[in-house]
């Protein structure tokens, strides 16, 4: 409490009772009748009520506020509606390549599979052999029939493969690397 609204009680005690002793004292002694004691206790209430409503009125008011409960929604998962084990994941089909690309992916033939022979015949031949063709060129089945070839060595015998001369003028060239 401050020294400011102790002094103010202590003054409106003193006022009233001050007021309450004039209000005596101004008529000779004397019994009180009912009346005057009935205007006395109202006078001395009313004082009472008085002060209090001052003292009252220095106080801020009180205010209650109701707080309301707002509780957050729950998030709800959905119950599977299978129980097997690995749901079914729908994966988009990849986009073909385009002719192009299919036509120069087809047209690349692995350089490590060139072999350089010597024959009696012809001298040295450039082949790419059968079976490294098979092995490390998946599109085997799509390379020329008519550069399929068969030559005769001294050191190896017959030795199959494809003629590389030939593949080269069908539109087939060499990776780069072997």
């Amino acid at each position: 409490m401050s020294s400011l609204s102790i002094s103010r009680k202590f003054i409106l005690s003193i006022v009233s009772a001050a007021v309450a002793v004039t209000a005596l004292s101004a008529r000779p002694a004397s019994a009180l009748s009912d009346e005057d004691a009935a205007k006395l206790v109202f006078g001395a209430a009313a004082l009472f009520m008085i002060g209090k409503a001052i003292d009252d009125h220095d106080k801020p008011a009180r205010v209650t506020r109701q707080q309301h409960y707002h509780p957050q929604p729950q998030r709800v998962r959905p119950q599977p509606r299978h129980t097997h084990a690995a749901p079914h994941v729908a994966r988009p089909t990849p986009r073909p390549l385009p002719q192009r690309a299919r036509e120069s992916y087809k047209s690349y033939v692995p350089r490590g599979c060139v072999r350089k022979f010597e024959t009696n015949r012809k001298g040295h031949v450039s082949m790419l052999g059968e079976r490294c063709i098979k092995e490390h060129y998946p599109q085997a089945h799509l390379l020329p029939k008519t550069c399929k070839t068969r030559i005769h060595t001294p050191a190896y015998g017959v030795v199959k493969g494809y003629d590389q001369r030939c593949l080269k003028d069908k539109g087939f060239k060499l990776t780069r690397r072997k």
